[in-house]
C-alpha cells in the first residue's frame, strides 16, 4: 500500500467570547477540507489539506509533471502541482506555478488561494494578505481564503481583523 500523503493542518485558536480576538494557540502540523467548530466560546479552526493517497510527494510532482507535458494548457494541473511544491516548501516554484495557471486562465481562484498561501510560506505576509483580499473583492463567500486570510492577519496582530474573518468563514 502507498503511504497517505498528508500535508498539513492549521489549527487557530481566537477567543471569540472575549470580543478581543486575541489568538490564544497557532499550530501547524500537516493536512483539503476546512472544518469550523464553536467550542467554549472560541473559534476552533481547522484546514485539513490531503492531496493524495498515491505516494509521496515527490512521486506526486512527477507524475504532474508528467501529465503537464501531455496537457500543457490545462491550468489547474499546474495549481496542483504548485499545491504540492508549496507544501514541501518550495516556494518560488510553487509561485512560479501559480502565476502560470492564472496566464492560463485568470478566473481560477485556487491559483491565487495557493499563490496567497506560497506567500505566507515565504515569509512575505503583506503580499499574501493582498493576493487573498483580491481573491476575497472576487469571491466574497470562499471560505478557504478567509481562514487564510484570517491566520495572516492574526500574525500581524491585528485579532480583530482576524476574528471577523474567522466568524465570516463559520457562517458560511
Amino acid at each position: 500500500a502507498l503511504p497517505l500523503a498528508s500535508l498539513f493542518t492549521e489549527i487557530v485558536v481566537v477567543a471569540a467570547a472575549s470580543g478581543t480576538g486575541k489568538k490564544l494557540a497557532y499550530e501547524l502540523t500537516n493536512a483539503s477540507t476546512a472544518a469550523l467548530h464553536l467550542r467554549g466560546g472560541c473559534i476552533l479552526v481547522s484546514i485539513a489539506r490531503t492531496l493524495s493517497a498515491h505516494g509521496d510527494l515527490d512521486e506526486q510532482v512527477r507524475a504532474l509533471t508528467a501529465r503537464i507535458a501531455r496537457e500543457p494548457q490545462a491550468a489547474p494541473l499546474y495549481v496542483q502541482r504548485g499545491d504540492l511544491l508549496r507544501a514541501e516548501q518550495q516556494w518560488q516554484a510553487a509561485l512560479h506555478d501559480c502565476d502560470y495557471a492564472l496566464t492560463l486562465d485568470s478566473r481560477l481562484q485556487a491559483a491565487r488561494l495557493c499563490r496567497g498561501l506560497a506567500l505566507d510560506g515565504a515569509g512575505r505576509t503583506s503580499q499574501a494578505e493582498r493576493v487573498l483580499t483580491e481573491l476575497l473583492e472576487r469571491e466574497p463567500a470562499h471560505v478557504a481564503a478567509l481562514i487564510a486570510r484570517a491566520r495572516i492577519l492574526a500574525k500581524r496582530d491585528r485579532p480583530l481583523d482576524a476574528a471577523a474573518d474567522y466568524a465570516r468563514a463559520l457562517a458560511r
